[in-house]
């Protein structure tokens, strides 16, 4: 009942105000209506609620008027009906969409690198996206979108998103990414810097170089690097020109500046010459240097003593390249020329000595023979001979050269001169008086001393009464000896003996006294 009464008074106070304003006014102050507005609804505590319906209970309407206005309570929109259908006029807030899924893209990348992509999965409840970058980096596009470019600073850091709509924003959802830097220069190169042409199997190498992924080794023109390209070692085979050895470091993120290491070629020559007199000479020494593993050695044995009619024999040129390991001595004994004769039967020309080359422990490595001594008419003597074994002396009792680096005995005939000495064995004098033995390389390597004072060099022979010595070598040549109606007294060439690689041998080349050349 109070609630009839209670109605009814509204209704007419609302009646009421539409006599005297020509409006509605529905207020709990007693307000009059605005005079523009037909219902005016003046509350200080309270809303206007229209009529909630479903989509069904909406659709049910019979012939909605144009205008007509619901709140749909399955869109949670706000609708009107115009020009035959429902159109929204305001969807309220379902709330900020869900967190982002996680984000694809490199969680590497370099220090300045651009153009790095990040990508997420669309929200539906989504209407734009932010991407948050670390300090120094930079969205160059994509900023609102599911994918961002992004060109890096200096500073690694989490690439992180979060998905907006009206109302509000999601949590977020990040990727750590780490920036790298182009390696740093590598270290020292450590290897040899003083090698020989042509040398193989040198290793050179660097401590790894921190981030680095590969190595890329240069070498001079001419090496090749067999093993180790990509890594922080190689092994290089040398060619003939000298140059750097040089790395860089390498990752993703690009290359180094080069590390370096000058190569020069272990080169040098010395030349050795006869330090002693006809008969007695010293042993030289050799000391291969440290960077050297091969050496060429080439040995001229010595020439012949002269006489009037004839030139001595000329000594041998052996040539040889030879293995060798740094700090190696190898010793050396230069053949002298034989002592010079004049006129008359008993002054025939001495042997030339032989030259020696040989390691410390004594192994042959080179032997050039000595000419032989030259007579006084008949035959010129021989030269130094390439092979092993020495030649005869001139004259029909000529004696016979030795083989095998043996000196062949001599028989009456010189009367007094003699073989020359081998590499192994001692020549053999006649006669006692008539003058002394050349010794072999191994005794010493003397020449033989004669009474008429024509000696031989180092390992030659002393020329006798009627023939001239022979030449010293690895084997001994044969004396000469004068023969009635003939004169035919020269000496014969000492043999030669090469034991090296590449080898270039020539008889009877050599004038004066004998010589070495060592170069590497």
């Amino acid at each position: 009942m109070k609630k009839i009464i209670y109605s009814f008074f509204l209704l007419a106070f609302s009646i009421v105000a539409f006599a005297q304003t020509g409006g509605i006014s529905i207020s709990n102050t007693g307000s009059l209506p605005d005079s523009s507005a037909a219902l005016d609804v003046n509350f200080s505590n309270k809303g206007v609620l229209f009529p909630r319906l479903t989509t069904a209970q909406r659709n049910s309407i019979a012939n909605p008027a144009q205008s007509l206005m619901i709140f749909n309570t399955n869109t949670n929109c706000f609708e009107t009906f115009i020009l035959g259908s429902w159109q929204n006029i305001f969807c309220g807030c379902g709330g900020p969409p869900a967190t982002p899924g996680n984000i694809s893209g490199s969680s590497t990348a370099c220090v300045s690198q651009s153009g790095v992509v990040y990508t997420i999965s669309a929200d539906s409840g989504a209407t734009s996206y932010t991407w948050i970058v670390p300090s120094g980096a930079i969205v160059t596009a994509g900023q609102g979108t599911t994918s961002a470019t992004i060109t890096f600073g200096s500073v690694s850091g989490n690439v992180t998103v979060v998905a907006n709509n009206s109302c509000g924003s999601s949590g977020p959802s990040n990727l750590s990414v780490t920036l790298n830097s182009a390696p740093g220069t590598p270290g020292t190169i450590s290897g040899s810097t003083n090698i020989s042409s042509g040398q193989s199997g040198i290793i050179y190498s660097i401590s790894p170089v921190s981030g680095a992924t590969s190595y890329t080794w240069t070498s001079p023109s001419g090496a090749t690097i067999t093993s180790g390209q990509g890594t922080d070692s190689v092994i290089v085979d040398f060619g003939n020109n000298q140059g750097n050895m040089s790395v860089t470091a390498s990752n993703s993120c690009g290359t180094s500046d080069a590390s370096s290491l000058a190569i020069t070629f272990c080169s040098g020559t010395i030349t050795y010459n006869s330090n002693g007199t006809y008969e007695s000479g010293n042993i030289q020494s050799f000391n291969v240097p440290s960077c050297a593993t091969q050496i060429t050695i080439e040995a001229w044995g010595a020439q012949g003593g002269n006489t009037v009619a004839f030139s001595g024999g000329a000594g041998a040129d052996i040539k040889g390249t030879f293995s060798v390991t740094g700090g190696e001595l190898i010793n050396i004994l230069i053949g002298q020329q034989g002592k010079n004769g004049s006129t008359g039967h008993g002054n025939c020309g001495g042997g030339g000595g032989g030259t020696f080359v040989t390691r410390s422990n004594g192994n042959p490595m080179l032997v050039a023979g000595g000419g032989g001594g030259a007579g006084i008419s008949g035959s010129a003597p021989d030269g130094g001979q390439l092979g092993t074994s020495g030649s005869s002396g001139k004259g029909s009792n000529g004696m016979a050269g030795g083989t095998g680096g043996n000196a062949a005995p001599n028989v009456c005939g010189g009367c007094g001169s003699t073989n020359g000495a081998g590499f192994y064995s001692n020549s053999q004098a006649y006669g006692g008086s008539y003058g002394t033995a050349a010794l072999a390389y191994v005794n010493g390597g003397t020449g033989s001393t004669s009474v008429s004072g024509y000696n031989g060099g180092f390992g030659g022979a002393g020329a006798g009464a009627f023939g001239a010595g022979g030449g010293g070598g690895y084997s001994g040549g044969g004396s000469g000896n004068y023969t009635s109606g003939t004169d035919d007294s020269s000496g014969g060439g000492g043999g030669s003996y090469n034991a090296g690689t590449n080898t270039v041998n020539q008889a009877g080349s050599r004038t004066g006294n004998g010589q070495v050349i060592i170069t590497w």
